[in-house]
């Protein structure tokens, strides 16, 4: 789950309701939550961090990482050294 729907869920609002406090648009948070977007615009991103209080940072929404978990970081660790 990315981090726009985890704050929308874990708050319980609506894609409107954050739009209105970001000033977006309601089909871009949408996309967003969707992760129907390939690259968000800096500007969107930042609208969305200081909208959410820094909850969601406009660093994890420009540069999402894949979940991995703590096994796989291990043998990752463990080949590069």
């Amino acid at each position: 789950m990315n981090p726009v729907a985890k704050y929308l869920r874990k708050y319980n609002i609506s894609d409107s309701t954050l739009a209105r406090t970001a000033k977006l648009t309601q089909p871009t948070i949408w996309r967003i939550r969707n992760n129907k977007v390939k690259q968000i615009s800096p500007k969107t991103a930042i609208c969305v961090e200081i909208a959410t209080g820094g909850e969601v940072t406009a660093w994890e929404l420009l540069y999402p990482r894949k979940r991995r978990n703590r096994k796989e970081q291990g043998e990752t660790a463990a080949v590069r050294t």
